[in-house]
């Protein structure tokens, strides 16, 4: 759970049921530094075959009753003190403290959650993650996967991206996290297969497909390829980079009617551009027209201060182009980021060096579509065209505001026209 009046409900059902199990009959938030410790102390209580050889205390046993329960039902407390990432690809470390990208989709979350709890909504929370590069949205996701699939029983969940090296990359991260909870957080293993499948005690599994290889009938007997979650149901799934699946469509057909309408249900779609009028354009549409089961969320490139980002020299002056994107991130930020939102000059210096960088190796289209500063810009840049990209961009940034729109009805036209003149 995501939001802390959603999680305060849940811990009060809690309590109603295990207070006896915990320390003066409440939950208590141990700091990180608390957590190390007991799990120090713990591992005294187990000789080098990982045999237990004796009993817990009663501090130790308030501790494990604390930890099994509230990491079931507060992401963010699990989160902080459990789950490790690789970081930067070198260095083990905390998921927390989360990227400003990862707080923004964490209280999105949240919000969703909240609102559906409190209308008494009945669906999960779907979400459709539109994105810069590198901004830590899969690591996000698949600790969310990992979390839920580890503290609860019998959930089905899905991993996939375009192609099987970038699944498997994904289900590293899921396998990572899971490799480093604490013995007493962390399900057995039943059944384990690389870069395909993990089954866990508690009932609960993980699949790992991809956009290239979607399991479906045999299309030299008539089937269709791409059948992906066909007569199964899966409660937690992440798709990723869907702009370059092939045959997208049978994911709507085939998986996301089998996604369970209940609220524990999750489901994170997250990708960067790559063209207009695809499916994933198409989608990303219908879904912040409201017409999906699915919540938009757009993570534009400098929503991370620290990510991106260059040294700027105390003579550089940024160019009108640099300016005018300044100025419609200004404009269009806030409603993505929920507060005002202004460049720094270091940010600014970062964009128009990569801008030119992109250019000089004719990649302008590409640099824009992976590092956008708004949706339109994610999609209008990331197809082909017969026209330059710096003909376009520069068309847009001239344009002015509309001012009226008119409606011309033939029919009335016609109809005056015909009328008979006395």
């Amino acid at each position: 759970m995501f939001h802390p009046r959603v999680i305060a409900g849940a811990e009060e059902k809690l309590l109603e049921r295990w207070s006896g199990s915990l320390r003066n009959g409440e939950f208590h938030r141990y700091p990180v530094a608390d957590v190390r410790a007991y799990q120090q102390q713990l591992a005294t209580a187990f000789d080098d075959e990982g045999k237990q050889i004796r009993r817990w205390t009663l501090e130790e046993e308030h501790f494990l009753a604390n930890e099994k329960l509230l990491t079931k039902i507060d992401w963010k407390y699990w989160a902080e003190r459990y789950a490790m990432i690789l970081s930067e690809g070198t260095t083990l470390q905390s998921l927390f403290p989360l990227w400003e990208s990862q707080q923004l989709a964490l209280d999105e979350l949240g919000r969703l959650q909240l609102e559906r709890v409190q209308s008494g909504h009945p669906d999960g929370l779907l979400f459709i993650f539109l994105k810069a590069a590198q901004l830590g949205m899969s690591t996000m996701t698949q600790s969310i996967l990992a979390h839920r699939a580890t503290t609860h029983a019998h959930r089905a969940g899905l991993i996939a991206a375009d192609v099987p090296d970038q699944s498997a990359y994904l289900f590293d991260m899921f396998e990572r996290v899971v490799d480093y909870l604490p013995f007493y957080l962390k399900p057995a293993t039943v059944f384990h297969t690389k870069d395909d499948q993990i089954v866990f005690a508690n009932g609960s599994f993980v699949n790992v497909e991809s956009g290239k290889s979607m399991r479906g009938a045999l299309q030299e007997e008539g089937g269709t390829k791409g059948m992906m979650g066909r007569g199964k149901t899966y409660s937690l799934v992440h798709l990723s980079e869907l702009s370059t699946w092939e045959n997208p469509e049978q994911i709507a057909h085939a998986l996301f009617p089998r996604i369970p309408v209940q609220l524990d249900s999750f489901c994170g779609l997250e990708s960067t551009a790559k063209g207009r009028d695809n499916w994933y354009h198409l989608f990303w549409n219908a879904t912040t027209a409201g017409t999906t089961r699915f919540a938009p969320l757009f993570i534009p490139w400098f929503a991370v201060k620290s990510k991106w980002w260059l040294p700027a020299p105390v003579n550089w002056t940024p160019g009108p182009t640099t300016l005018e994107m300044a100025k419609r991130a200004e404009l269009t930020g806030p409603r993505w980021m929920h507060r005002t939102v202004t460049l720094t000059r270091n940010q600014l210096f970062w964009w128009e060096t990569r801008r030119a960088e992109a250019i000089g190796m004719n990649d302008l289209g590409g640099f824009l579509a992976e590092w956008p500063t708004d949706p339109d810009e994610a999609f209008q840049y990331s197809g082909r065209t017969i026209f330059p990209i710096e003909v376009i961009e520069a068309t847009a940034a001239q344009q002015k505001p509309q001012a009226a729109t008119w409606a011309v009805s033939l029919d009335k036209i016609v109809s005056e026209r015909m009328a008979p003149t006395r």
